[in-house]
């Protein structure tokens, strides 16, 4: 595996922001001004790394765990600014939205990025920018292995309501192909509507990422664990996932019953932490940490059987309590991916990696 080239005793900090939580006028931040704003004061600050959350487009929830596709991008954090600044929508377009102060309403914020999406698509259509024309159907070439199917997959779940893929009609599940190019003849202006969203937040993306390059500011990015079940990835390759005969997942990411022991260890008192030394504090504060970030961060390949009752049970994605709490639950029963070796066979416990 190679490494990133950094020199022997290389130190260097930085911030964990999501997009979503900078500062905008258009009710979520976006990847435009605000941005490059954000970069500035992390050069200024001399902070060299900037973390933020997936920014995949999200589905259940909005959480970004829970993608409709491990390669696009959340259309929702295209800058409008730099849509006016490229006359692909006037300033009156981007007016008059009203859009909370302190929290992102999805769903107003939607409605008003997809009706500027779409002006920008018109005006594109009709000979706007024509500079950028070669610029899109070259980005429709080089990402077709994932933008052909995400755009079918995204026009076909807003016909059908936001329903998972798994309830749509058996042609559509099954992907016959009939069915593909008669999906792909009624709705030709849907797909390309997403595939023009896509290549304006890659296009903004890079004049973003430009921008921290030349400040000394490398992006961090951020991935779930497992792929969504109802994503167009899993749609588009069944045969890449571990599906049942109606194409439900086999088997979930869960915590394991080890951490709700570790959860429900009794803490030692003020007294008894006192006759310990810190170093023996630290060594098993250590400890629990790394029990902890075995079970939650899936270095061990983590995973339940689908429908069984986990603790703080996780869906294919990752953890749908994200959007709304669930009450931990004992799991019955749980497995290695392939790793049996990291569990002690007496007590079903992770064994630390030595």
């Amino acid at each position: 595996m190679r490494l990133p080239p950094f020199p022997r005793q290389y130190r260097a900090s930085g911030l964990l922001l999501h997009v979503t939580s900078l500062p905008s006028r258009y009710g979520i931040g976006d990847i435009g001004p605000a941005a490059v704003e954000w970069v500035d004061r992390l050069h200024e600050a001399g902070q060299s790394w900037w973390q933020a959350l997936p920014l995949g487009p999200t589905a259940y929830g909005d959480s970004p765990y829970q993608s409709l596709s491990s390669f696009a991008g959340n259309p929702l954090l295209i800058s409008p600014d730099w849509l006016i600044e490229d006359d692909l929508v006037k300033p009156t377009d981007c007016a008059g939205g009203s859009f909370s102060a302190t929290a992102v309403e999805f769903d107003a914020v939607k409605r008003f990025k997809d009706a500027l999406l779409e002006t920008a698509w018109k005006t594109f259509g009709a000979g706007a920018r024509s500079d950028l024309h070669q610029g899109f159907e070259r980005f429709g070439r080089e990402q077709a292995h994932w933008l052909d199917d995400y755009a079918l997959f995204t026009a076909l779940k807003a016909r059908y309501g936001g329903a998972s893929y798994q309830e749509w009609p058996e042609e559509l599940v099954r992907r016959t192909p009939a069915a593909l190019d008669r999906a792909r003849r009624d709705l030709a202006i849907q797909i390309d509507l997403a595939r023009f969203g896509q290549f304006l937040l890659f296009r903004q993306g890079a004049r973003l990422k430009t921008h921290a390059r030349a400040k000394g500011v490398r992006v961090i990015g951020d991935l779930p664990f497992f792929v969504s079940p109802d994503s167009s990835d899993v749609w588009a390759h069944p045969e890449l996932f571990l599906l049942d005969a109606q194409h439900r997942p086999r088997v979930v990411a869960g915590v394991p019953p080890v951490l709700q022991r570790v959860c429900q260890q009794r803490p030692r008192s003020a007294a008894q932490e006192a006759r310990h030394s810190p170093a023996d504090r630290d060594r098993r504060a250590r400890e629990h940490l790394h029990r902890l970030d075995r079970s939650l961060c899936g270095g061990a390949g983590l995973r339940s059987p689908a429908g069984e009752r986990c603790h703080r049970k996780l869906q294919v994605g990752r953890n749908e309590g994200h959007a709304r709490d669930q009450r931990p639950q004992l799991c019955s029963e749980y497995s290695l991916d392939e790793r049996p070796d990291r569990v002690d066979p007496q007590n079903r416990r992770l064994r630390r990696n030595e």
